[in-house]
Order: C-alpha cells, then sequence, then structure tokens
C-alpha cells in the first residue's frame, strides 16, 4: 500500500515536469519569436507582420495545448498504474454463519451452572461467613 509521503511525492514530480515544460516552450518560443521578427521588422508590411503573428500565435497555442495534454494524460497514466499496481482486497464473499444460533440452554442448565455448592452442616447459612 502507498504512504501519502510517496503520493506527495508522485505530485511534486508532476508538477515540476510541468514547470520544466512551460519554461522550455517559454525559451523557445521567445527564441522563435526574437529571431523570426527582429531582422524582418523594416522589411515587412503590416498584412505580412500580421500574417506571421497569426501563425506564432497558432505556434504558441498549439504548444500550450501540447503541454495540457501531456499534463492530462501523465496524471490519466498515474491514476490508471495506480489502479492497476494496487493490490484487491477480497474475494468471494463468506455465508453468513450464526454461531450462536446453536448455543441454547434450558432453564434447568443455566440453574445447575450457576448454583453453589453449600456446606453440608448448616444449609441455611449464606457460603462464605465464618461461623462462630
Amino acid at each position: 500500500m502507498t504512504t501519502p509521503s510517496a503520493r506527495f511525492t508522485g505530485r511534486r514530480v508532476l508538477a515540476l515536469a510541468l514547470v520544466v515544460l512551460v519554461a522550455i516552450t517559454s525559451v523557445a518560443a521567445y527564441l522563435f519569436l526574437l529571431r523570426r521578427l527582429r531582422p524582418a521588422a523594416g522589411e515587412l508590411s503590416s498584412e505580412q507582420a500580421l500574417t506571421e503573428l497569426t501563425r506564432l500565435l497558432v505556434l504558441l497555442l498549439a504548444a500550450i495545448l501540447l503541454i495540457l495534454l501531456f499534463v492530462v494524460g501523465a496524471y490519466l497514466l498515474i491514476r490508471v498504474g495506480w489502479m492497476v499496481s494496487t493490490p484487491k482486497v477480497g474475494g468471494q464473499p463468506t455465508d453468513y454463519v450464526d454461531g450462536w444460533s446453536q448455543y441454547r440452554l434450558t432453564d434447568e442448565d443455566i440453574a445447575a451452572a450457576t448454583r453453589e455448592p453449600r456446606d453440608q452442616d448448616d444449609p441455611d447459612e449464606p457460603p462464605g461467613e465464618p461461623t462462630s
């Protein structure tokens, strides 16, 4: 059985992977934009610049969607793996058996079992008291 700290470590690893993916995507987008737009800033018309920026926006949205797809896929993969690897407890249910149902005593059995032995000398004297 997994401990709560093991599950927390798995969540930390998933969060760290998400942060690394976002950082790598951000740096790649920045470098791509820097290389793509800086030299061509004076040479592009407004319509060409709009087309170029639209392409870059589509590229960024695709990267964000891929990151989300990774996060959701990793989460589902971890959940399914956890469900598969967790041992199943139980099995076939047993028949209910009332163990006390066969244990019946008659009143005479109860009286015989709870009757205390009396002294043979004085049957009226309660047991356990000293005689004077």
